[in-house]
């Protein structure tokens, strides 16, 4: 619909809620997931979060959000907590952009 082609949609993942029971090795083809939220509309922001072991070193999947999504990672120590915060802290920034 031409309506929705005008339309701009900005996108936030939690990495870990899309990823949550892949195996490690699996990388989920996230240009077609983009692709299919996005339906044809213009992009907005598109931010991609979320926690890694740091025992385990620099996750070898970040390169792969950071080709479609602004990516935030943070070091995990206990619960992902923080990676929420990003998220709403990502979230309130746009509203805010958008409001002026």
């Amino acid at each position: 619909d031409a309506q929705a082609k005008g339309t701009t949609v900005h996108i936030y993942v939690d990495i870990s809620n899309v990823t949550l029971g892949r195996p490690t090795k699996q990388l989920l083809d996230i240009r077609k997931m983009k692709e299919i939220i996005m339906g044809g509309r213009q992009e907005g922001t598109a931010y991609a979060f979320g926690s890694y072991n740091p025992q385990a070193g620099e996750p070898k999947w970040r390169r792969h959000w950071e080709e479609h999504f602004r990516t935030v990672l943070v070091k995990r120590v206990g619960s992902e907590q923080s990676v929420d915060e990003i998220g709403h802290a990502a979230v309130q920034h746009q509203i805010m952009e958008l409001e002026e």
